[in-house]
């Protein structure tokens, strides 16, 4: 199974990232279930089925189906998703966060994955947040839970001495790019299709 998995803080562009992908291929996407509540402007089913935690434990007991697994350490929340329904030959898009990702290649290290990282400085991400309409409460909130998480995946694996390996983790034989959000829609589009042509994820 081949997973292209557009990564990035909250308001870094991945979800546009992903539905661009969607709509100039006949990739899939993979949604997560979550027992977060629902924010402002996500639809059940688009971005996450929204699910209780006793749902969630029935999910997470099926191991042998389980593609993925996370508990956040702040808030108690989770999130999942299964391989019930997938194509094993198939290629799928899937927004998955850092520790996730790394206990999922753990766990299923025959996946290809090309992970696009989008980056985008903080002060930018309140602009664009702000003028979508998310409160800066919640931003503020969502950014302190994803700072130290996401800040570290990129030091490790993008910047100068970069490693291959987290937590034990290895990366080696995954694609990892990292995509500047600062850049015009169009110039990150062409970026994108290009890494997935030259990788061969997209005819």
């Amino acid at each position: 199974m081949k997973l292209i998995i557009p990564m990035g803080k909250t308001g870094t562009g991945k979800d546009t990232i992903a539905r661009f992908i969607l709509d100039r291929s006949f990739i899939l996407p993979i949604i997560s279930y979550t027992t977060r509540p629902i924010r402002h402007g996500e639809v059940d089913g688009r971005e996450h089925w929204f699910i209780t935690d006793e749902e969630m434990n029935e999910i997470v007991s099926d191991q042998k189906s389980l593609l993925a697994y996370t508990k956040n350490k702040d808030t108690g929340y989770q999130y999942c998703a299964s391989l019930h329904g997938l194509d094993p030959d198939g290629t799928y898009t899937y927004i998955i966060n850092p520790s996730a990702y790394l206990n999922m290649i753990k766990t299923h290290p025959d996946l290809e994955t090309v992970v696009l990282f989008m980056d985008l400085p903080e002060y930018e991400i309140k602009k664009r947040t702000k003028l979508r309409g998310d409160k800066k409460d919640a931003v503020k909130k969502r950014l302190d839970e994803e700072r130290e998480e996401f800040d570290s995946f990129k030091m490790r694996h993008f910047m100068k001495n970069s490693d291959d390996t987290t937590d034990g983790v290895d990366l080696s034989k995954q694609r990892l790019y990292m995509i500047s959000s600062l850049n015009t829609r169009d110039e990150i589009n062409r970026q994108v299709m290009e890494i997935l042509h030259n990788i061969k994820f997209v005819n």
